[in-house]
């Protein structure tokens, strides 16, 4: 390529940086397309009765009849 022909690409090239830093710009002045919902508050477990999981009292053993 000669001289000419690689000044003349270079401007190309320098005015397509410049309409897409305007495109940049434009995109994020722009509000979000998508909007994600805001998760509920995480729930919190039942409080357990017993204080620990040995005080827990056993179901009586079933009767089984033959």
């Amino acid at each position: 390529m000669k001289k000419k022909e690689l000044l003349n690409k270079i401007e190309e090239l320098e005015y397509e940086i410049d309409l897409l830093k305007e495109r940049v710009e434009l995109l994020e002045k722009r509000p979000p397309a998508v909007t994600y919902p805001t998760l509920p508050e995480p729930q919190k477990l039942p409080i357990n009765p017993w204080d620990t999981w040995k005080s827990v009292p056993e179901c009586p053993p079933f009767i089984v009849y033959c």
